[in-house]
């Protein structure tokens, strides 16, 4: 679904701007993408875990997630400032990061 989402955020800054959003776009779903990935496979692990391990395992992987999250984007920020553009890179990833909330939503 992050994939999904990087896709057509991407798609839809380069059809109705310029590529600079584009990239920044599609830099802002991986970002999510790439920081989740952790949290996803640590989570995976846990399936023979007692509550507790769970329990744990959920809130370290959480906060390996913000951890990269964070280092990502001040090297993003800092290393190619001029060639990522803020607001379209900030978007896609409050996008691909919602679709946490989604997922949950739609495991029923």
């Amino acid at each position: 679904m992050q994939l999904g989402i990087a896709a057509v955020g991407f798609l839809g800054f380069y059809a109705f701007s310029d590529t600079k959003a584009a990239v920044s776009a599609l830099t802002g779903g991986l970002l999510c993408l790439i920081a989740g990935l952790p949290y996803s496979l640590r989570v995976a692990s846990a399936r023979t875990a007692s509550p507790m391990q769970v329990l744990w395992i959920h809130g370290l992987g959480e906060l390996s997630r913000v951890g990269i999250t964070i280092g990502v984007m001040v090297v993003v920020f800092n290393r190619f400032q001029n060639e990522i553009a803020a607001l379209p890179m900030l978007s896609t990833y409050i996008a691909a990061t919602l679709s946490y909330w989604v997922a949950l939503i739609l495991s029923d």
